[in-house]
């Protein structure tokens, strides 16, 4: 992603993004973090070598708008709290070093002259990070991007469930026709099972024609039986009678044969 500076609303939320990530992700410790934040303020190439984000700035600061953005991002909005303690700490070791001064001979002039120097040292650095406190325009500018982000996500998220709800009704009222196809389709086997069903209870249930026709088939059957057994009996006595004309044929012929052998033997 490219932007104009570190100096607009954007680059200040990266450069905030950079802190987070060195601190917390990667633990630089806080002297090399200022260093290293303080080095990309000046100059915004070094982003690529100390930070994974994927930004190129058009733009360099320079070293006094580099300097001032990182006294106003940096040092005022997460350490000035440390200053401060260090000049309320140089103001409670002058207050120390007065009081005692007029007790002991061990603390002369010059070294209350030097707790002077150190604590207005401090307040002189505190007033010049006080100059660069973070405004609260930009604070308010970052809110209000916020709350349009915020709103317009909403509003999407608002738009998504109403296509979802839309998409839904229409689902629901295909999944109602396809009911209704289907309780019709359920009526009409319903209607015809109900006619299968008589007409398998007619063709089951007991008729008198068809037992009487039955009755004549079985009388018609038990003659026809007896009939056969007639027919049976008949052609026994057939074979019978046939058996016994054979062998009085044959008996015929043997005695033919014996008469006319004994004729011969007569003869003789």
């Amino acid at each position: 992603m490219e932007i104009t500076s570190l100096d607009t609303i954007e680059g200040r939320k990266y450069l905030r993004d950079i802190y987070f990530e060195l601190k917390f992700k990667k633990n630089y410790g806080d002297f090399n973090l200022l260093y290293v934040l303080w080095t990309i303020c000046i100059n915004p190439n070094n982003i690529k070598k100390y930070s994974s984000l994927d930004i190129n700035v058009s733009h360099s600061q320079g070293f006094f708008r580099g300097t001032g953005l990182w006294m106003t991002e940096i040092f005022s909005r997460y350490y000035f709290s440390i200053l401060n303690a260090f000049v309320y700490f140089g103001a409670a070791i002058l207050l120390l070093l007065v009081g005692v001064r007029k007790f002991s001979a061990y603390i002369n002039d010059t070294i209350v002259i030097l707790g002077f120097v150190f604590e207005a040292s401090l307040l002189i650095l505190m007033f010049v990070f006080l100059l660069f406190s973070p405004k609260d325009e930009f604070d308010e500018i970052e809110d209000d991007d916020e709350k349009t982000n915020s709103e317009k996500e909403l509003i999407d998220e608002i738009g998504e469930i109403a296509r979802d709800m839309a998409d839904s009704t229409f689902q629901l009222g295909k999944i109602n026709s396809n009911l209704t196809k289907l309780v019709a389709s359920e009526n009409n086997l319903v209607n015809k099972i109900d006619s299968f069903s008589q007409n398998l209870a007619k063709s089951v249930a007991p008729n008198d024609e068809l037992l009487n026709a039955m009755h004549n088939v079985a009388k018609s059957l038990n003659a026809f039986q007896t009939q056969l057994t007639l027919l049976n009996d008949d052609l026994q006595n057939i074979k019978t009678m046939n058996l016994q004309a054979s062998v009085r044929q044959e008996l015929e012929k043997i005695l033919m044969n014996n008469l006319k052998n004994e004729e011969k033997n007569s003869i003789l």
